[in-house]
């Protein structure tokens, strides 16, 4: 029996064989092909799904290992951003929808790190039911099963089976109800045979800007960006900034305050009026959507029946952490902080530090009227003084308007953007990514696209592995240790910016260093927070935020991560 063959039997085999990596390879050149979203994307995907059929949709961008290892039903929509990791088998079930940047994940590595070190892995086939509903980030985990006309809430992590005809949610999702006759009728609300899946107005439009900006970033062209970026999202303020990669259904229903900030690969879906705040901060991988009911699609053609758009507003002096989602119809307070890796379901207050899923107040933020002024600014440099880039690798406030941080953003940004249409593994990928990672080990492999702040920042040992559509902020200095795996968008961030609104004003931060041992695995879409240090030979759950350390050998799950068992 071949390699390949064992992996589509289920059983154990080594990923490095071969057939496989050609197969993945392929795959992987297509999907790079998708990210630039032309004309030619249906194409595309009918190459890479040769049974894919006439009337689902898979909007771009997607990822998947194979291709040939997912099957889709009549009328099934895949929303922006999706990926399915296809060594075992994916069924998805006539006229179901997942939602934007959700994880389908079949691979399941060995919990034994020797083993892991073989390259040796499982895959474990996923079932999902007809008239499913997966909310706006869901992932869903190897071997797992989903009833018929079940529905998973936006942000959940599907370890264990779910029934037939239920609600489920959270991390791990447990079923919360069952679904009434309604909501079935909802779930069940599907396109007939004839529909149409191709890009209607304002997709084509959007993808179209989109394809034209990616190219002027790899070109560093800026004066061509800033048109680009006036036409896709013309309603923002003064020194308001966008960083790609960057999502939208219509662009000009999303309202921009003054200084606000977006950071890499967020999605907007605007169907309806999104406001966000002056002087507010996005985080990467953050998930604004206006969709009800569990946000269904990616585009309100294709919503079912008694699914509408309601607008969301974030207020001004906000900061939303990397991979946070906000639902359709939320109010977020000014001068609120939402926690990494959070799900905002309903309103926030003013003045409130929130978190997990769904993201409750943990505390309350002292009121504007009521500071005192024993914030200061950060003391400009002085002859023979650190510099702000020292001072950021010292753990000390520093400016990150700074000139020479800016510079080193600017390269590392053209750089991420170039990686983004290269073929993985290619030369001129490798040559990327060598010059963006100073002192890469010839061992490691990065699948992009990736996302970094500096690069330089980045100590990589030997045979590390990055799947793809990682991110890593490295103000701070990252180690990570040899033979350690990360699933695909695993986040590692180091910037920490004050929890004081004005501080955060003032364009400064913090930036702590993350330290990750050997032989550790990192499941699909885990988050790792600033200052956090993880030993040898761990392994962290699908969807968990990492706010503590970790000690050696363990396995840890959940938002927050805590640990679930030691292991041998």
């Amino acid at each position: 029996m071949t390699e390949y063959e064992k992996m589509r039997a289920g059983l154990l085999y080594k990923c490095g064989d071969r057939e496989i990596v050609a197969r993945l390879l392929r795959a992987a050149a297509l999907c790079s092909r998708l990210r630039t979203k032309n004309s030619e994307s249906r194409r595309v995907l009918e190459d890479l799904l040769p049974n894919l059929p006439t009337s689902a949709q898979i909007d771009p961008p997607f990822f998947c290992d194979l291709g040939c290892g997912i099957h889709v039903g009549e009328g099934v929509h895949i929303a922006a951003g999706c990926c399915i990791l296809d060594t075992g088998s994916v069924f998805i079930g006539t006229g179901t929808r997942v939602g934007p940047g959700s994880l389908l994940c079949t691979p399941h590595h060995p919990l034994q790190a020797d083993l892991r070190r073989t390259n040796a892995q499982y895959g474990f086939d996923i079932h999902i039911g007809a008239h499913c509903v997966l909310g706006a980030r869901v992932i869903v985990c190897p071997g797992v099963r989903i009833g018929e006309g079940s529905i998973v809430a936006a942000g959940s992590v599907v370890t264990k089976d779910v029934p037939a005809h239920v609600l489920a949610a959270g991390i791990p999702a447990t079923v919360i109800r069952s679904i009434a006759q309604g909501e079935s009728e909802l779930a069940e609300a599907v396109p007939d045979p004839d529909y149409d899946s191709a890009p209607g107005p304002d997709e084509e439009r959007t993808q179209s800007l989109y394809a034209r900006l990616l190219q002027a970033a790899q070109d560093e062209n800026q004066a061509l960006l800033k048109a680009l970026w006036q036409d896709l999202v013309p309603n923002r303020g003064e020194g308001a900034e966008i960083c790609l990669p960057f999502y939208c259904l219509v662009g000009s229903n999303i309202h921009l305050g003054a200084r606000s900030f977006i950071n890499y690969n967020a999605t907007i879906l605007d169907s309806a009026p999104i406001s966000i705040g002056d002087h507010t901060l996005i985080g990467p991988h953050c998930l604004i959507t206006t969709l009800e009911a569990g946000n269904l699609s990616a585009a309100s053609r294709s919503l079912p029946q008694g699914c509408e758009a309601a607008a969301v507003h974030i207020g001004a002096d906000c900061w939303l952490g990397g991979g946070v989602t906000v639902c359709a119809g939320v109010h977020i307070g000014d001068r609120s902080v939402v926690a990494a890796g959070s799900v905002v379901t309903h309103d926030l207050p003013s003045d409130c530090l929130a978190a997990g899923n769904p993201a409750t107040i943990k505390r309350r933020l002292q009121p504007a009227n009521e500071r005192n002024s024993r914030h200061k600014p950060a003391a400009q440099g002085t002859p023979g003084s650190r510099t702000e880039f020292e001072k950021m690798l010292s753990q000390q406030l520093y400016d990150f308007s700074d000139a020479e941080i800016c510079r080193s953003l600017a390269h590392a940004r053209t750089l991420c953007a170039r990686l983004q249409t290269v073929e993985p593994r290619s030369r001129t990928c490798r040559a990327l990514l060598e010059e963006l990672i100073p002192n890469l080990p010839d061992t490691a492999v990065i699948n992009p696209p990736f996302h970094c702040d500096h690069g330089c920042n980045i100590h990589l040992g030997e045979h590390v592995f990055f799947n793809t559509d990682c991110t890593v902020l490295d103000a701070g200095l990252v180690t990570i240790g040899s033979f350690t795996l990360f699933g695909p968008r695993c986040q590692i961030y180091t910037p920490q910016h004050p929890l004081d609104y004005r501080a955060r004003r003032q364009s400064e931060e913090y930036a702590y260093p993350v330290t990750i041992g050997k032989n550790c695995w990192f499941g699909a879409g885990v988050i790792v927070c600033p200052g956090v240090t993880i030993g040898d030979n761990c392994v962290v759950a699908a969807g968990s935020v990492v706010v503590h350390s970790l000690p050696d050998n363990v396995l840890a799950a959940g938002n927050p991560a805590t640990i679930r068992r030691v292991l041998d």
